[in-house]
């Protein structure tokens, strides 16, 4: 009789730990299929880490819960577009300019998400905040443009976007 217990306990384990595992995402599944996706943002996931490590979904829900797009992170004063920007979230920034990031925020050394794009040389995203109204002469705190960054990097491609940006707009003032 004892063996026949210790048996149909280990069945009933088996199933405890089909349920847990399985159920909770089943259930999160279902409940975005059906349209339930205005959650809350997962706690200890930030907007700002979430634009870092390109969680585009997290993003969203942030977003859905209206969370300020323009909050800062971190020591550095970075707001989520810097992130995206740096780390070539192209998707995310989109979403963030969409939903009111100012393209111009500074960081606490002045950068701003332009300067943010260049050390990895993000060129689609480069131009997504220049379309949106990005100051491509915009002088960090230490007095460098985004385009003397990108020549003192020597990334010779978002540096000749950042030239043909210039002479548009001297084009424009004069």
């Amino acid at each position: 009789m004892l063996p026949r217990r210790m048996t149909a306990a280990k069945r009933l384990a088996k199933w405890h730990d089909v349920f847990v595992k399985l159920i909770p995402p089943t259930m999160l599944a279902a409940a975005w299929l059906v349209g339930c996706s205005t959650l809350s943002p997962p706690p200890g996931l930030s907007i700002w880490d979430a634009a870092e490590l390109g969680r585009v979904e997290v993003v969203r829900q942030h977003l859905a819960a209206r969370t300020d797009v323009n909050v800062r992170g971190g020591i550095t004063g970075l707001t989520a577009l810097h992130q995206a920007a740096f780390h070539g979230h192209t998707a995310i920034a989109t979403l963030l300019i969409d939903a009111g990031a100012d393209v111009n925020a500074t960081d606490r050394r002045g950068w701003t998400p332009l300067h943010s794009t260049v050390y990895w040389g993000h060129n689609e995203i480069a131009e997504l905040l220049l379309a949106n109204g990005a100051q491509v002469n915009a002088k960090a705190g230490d007095g460098r443009t985004p385009l003397d960054w990108a020549e003192q990097l020597g990334v010779e491609e978002i540096a000749k976007l950042f030239r043909r940006w210039e002479l548009d707009i001297e084009a424009i003032t004069e």
